[in-house]
């Protein structure tokens, strides 16, 4: 059974912690506006994920922009038969190559789209941004 004095003296070292982190944030030394959101914005895990949504989106941008790649097919048949067709003696197999042709403007209306999903990546970032220094003001 834990002492009665060892939980006090427990309760009261917590207490005496958090009254010192206290009086020490009460009395820090006095900090400019800029140097102030400049912390803010360095610490704020709200930038820090809109800022990661606008690399994300440019990485989407960027692979729109690109033609589809081309598709290779491996397929064997009649393999594991019976009688005549036992093992790999009757199987057959087909190699295909294929490259997709986009028509109909389907590429520039993603391209567009994905253009459109960097621009508001970087309007929430502006508007987080915003929010934040409100906030430090």
């Amino acid at each position: 059974m834990p002492s009665p004095y060892l939980s006090r003296c427990a309760v009261f070292g917590a207490a005496a912690m958090l009254l010192a982190s206290f009086a020490s944030s009460a009395f820090a030394e006095p900090v400019a506006l800029a140097q102030a959101l400049d912390r803010a914005q360095a610490g704020s895990p709200l930038i820090t994920a809109a800022e990661a949504d606008v690399r994300a989106a440019e990485g989407r941008a960027r692979q729109a922009g690109l033609l589809p790649n081309p598709e290779i097919d491996l397929s064997t048949e009649n393999v594991g038969g019976t009688g005549s067709l036992t093992g790999l003696q009757a199987a057959e197999t087909t190699l295909s190559v294929g490259q997709r042709f986009e028509l109909g403007g389907k590429r520039s209306a993603r391209l567009n789209a994905a253009r459109a999903e960097v621009e508001t990546a970087r309007l929430r970032l502006r508007i987080a941004r915003a929010d934040l220094a409100k906030e430090v003001r």
